[in-house]
């Protein structure tokens, strides 16, 4: 579960996906808390005006492959992760799944894409 102090609002997402695209598409200051999904360490990610930090060692992933279920196909395995090397290494403890590296600016833009079609 992921956490997103929006505004006023507190919020849970099933999916890092979402936490990093929603302020995005709206412009929005928020605040991030998950956690590594590697390591379990205790992640924050600071949103301004919709844009996450660029300077972040912090990486998250979208899957890949089929999804007839998007909370339990997609959302599990769209996570964030301390850096690279813990994101290799879930990926090579999960079996190699499908799915792509992506920045937070990157999933931002993402989110922007996605998001935009639905608002």
């Amino acid at each position: 579960m992921h956490r997103l102090r929006l505004g006023g609002l507190q919020l849970r997402t099933w999916c890092a996906f979402d936490v990093i695209g929603v302020p995005a598409v709206l412009d929005l200051d928020a605040v991030l808390d998950t956690h590594c999904a590697h390591c379990d360490h205790p992640l924050r990610v600071t949103i301004e005006t919709g844009q996450p930090p660029k300077e972040s060692p912090v990486v998250g992933r979208l899957p890949g492959g089929p999804c007839r279920n998007v909370q339990a196909d997609f959302c599990p395995e769209a996570n964030l992760f301390c850096n690279h090397a813990h994101l290799a290494a879930w990926r090579k403890g999960a079996g190699d799944p499908p799915g792509t590296t992506a920045s937070l600016t990157e999933l931002a833009h993402t989110g922007r894409q996605v998001w935009t079609k639905l608002t």
